[in-house]
């Protein structure tokens, strides 16, 4: 199968690339984008897709692709398939991930258990700009996240500044999406609800637990999951998100 790895853009493409190495290693190709938010332009949903279509075309074109996205990368995924008309996708994977609903910007959902709202991102704000992800976390968060401390090392460095306006962005969806079957896997507890509505709308779901990055934690059980999830998706599942 061709897996396509959407990291977030609040963060970087390690997020992706112990799983894409253990998804090749099973005999699968995938490719990790990398979202660089710091050259992307409003609008920033359509910007960034652009990169994930670049490393797309040259996948194999008579397999379809497995789009699997993280996080706030979720809010992407139609513009990524708009971004690629002439590519079939065998199945949409959300991992701990936002679901795109029509003009919903990701700080409308941002998780209510992550203790963070719009009005402090504002606060925190510096022309334009936030700080990266965690800047002011104590090191015991992360750790708990990544206990790997080089692992957890290269993360941090990767994590970038990202532009205020990325919040308020609102979610571009095209008419025909979902055109092939949605997925959730649910690692934390801050996206309990969001699987729940998978859940509802029929598609497939699965559970791993564990923290927000549980790819770098447990990579091969995260390969495992999303071969599973792609294998197991049938086209009457492709039910659309629950808003």
């Amino acid at each position: 199968m061709n897996f396509v790895l959407i990291h977030s853009p609040v963060v970087g493409a390690l997020t992706w690339q112990p799983t894409a190495r253990l998804l090749r290693e099973q005999g699968h190709i995938s490719r990790v984008p990398v979202l660089d938010i710091a050259s992307a332009h409003a609008p920033y949903w359509p910007s960034l897709a652009g990169r994930v279509a670049e490393a797309a075309r040259d996948l194999p074109p008579e397999e379809s692709l497995v789009l699997v996205t993280h996080s706030a990368a979720g809010l992407i995924v139609p513009a990524v398939r708009n971004a690629l008309p002439e590519r079939a996708v065998r199945a949409y994977v959300f991992v701990d991930a936002a679901l795109p609903e029509n003009g919903v910007t990701l700080g409308d959902l941002i998780p209510a258990a992550a203790g963070v709202t719009m009005d402090a991102l504002r606060a925190r704000a510096d022309d334009g700009w936030l700080p990266p992800l965690g800047a002011d976390w104590p090191e015991a968060v992360w750790a708990a996240l990544i206990p790997d401390t080089t692992l957890r090392a290269r993360f941090v460095a990767e994590v970038p500044r990202v532009p205020l306006a990325l919040y308020d962005d609102p979610t571009p969806i095209v008419a025909t999406w979902p055109d092939a079957p949605c997925c959730y896997l649910q690692f934390s507890r801050l996206y309990a609800t969001t699987e729940a509505r998978a859940r509802e709308s029929g598609w497939e779901t699965r559970q791993l637990r564990g923290e927000h990055f549980h790819m770098l934690v447990k990579p091969l059980d995260v390969a495992r999951a999303l071969v599973d999830l792609a294998e197991a998706s049938q086209p009457s599942s492709g039910a659309r998100p629950a808003v």
